[in-house]
C-alpha cells in the first residue's frame, strides 16, 4: 500500500492491492479519480513537483505516469532485472528536483 500528498496537500493519491491508484479530494472529502493500468499491487505513488503527474509503481515492475486531472495514462516504463530470483517489483519512487 502507498500514499502521496499533492504539493498543497489538497489531494491524496493512494495505491494498493486492487491494482488501482485513487485520487482523493481532501477538501471535499471525496474520491476524485481512479487511475488504472496496473496488473497487480501498487506499492509506490508520488506526485511530480508541480502536481502535473502522478507516478505509480507496481509489483510487476511497471511504472505508470498519469495526469491526475484527466485520469489518462501519459507514460509507462518497465523495470527489467538481470539479477537471478529478483522479482523486479517497484517499492519506492522519487522525483528529482532537476
Amino acid at each position: 500500500n502507498a500514499l502521496a500528498f499533492s504539493k498543497g496537500s489538497r489531494y491524496l493519491a493512494t495505491g494498493g492491492a486492487d491494482a488501482e491508484v485513487v485520487i482523493w479530494d481532501l477538501k471535499r472529502k471525496s474520491k476524485l479519480k481512479t487511475l488504472s493500468g496496473h496488473v497487480d499491487e501498487v506499492n509506490a505513488v508520488v506526485y511530480s513537483p508541480g502536481d502535473q503527474h502522478v507516478a505509480s509503481g507496481g509489483a510487476s515492475g511497471s511504472v505508470l505516469l498519469h495526469s491526475p486531472v484527466s485520469g489518462l495514462a501519459v507514460g509507462e516504463m518497465r523495470v527489467v532485472s538481470d539479477v537471478p530470483d529478483a522479482d523486479g517489483g517497484i517499492t519506492s519512487l522519487h522525483y528529482s528536483p532537476h
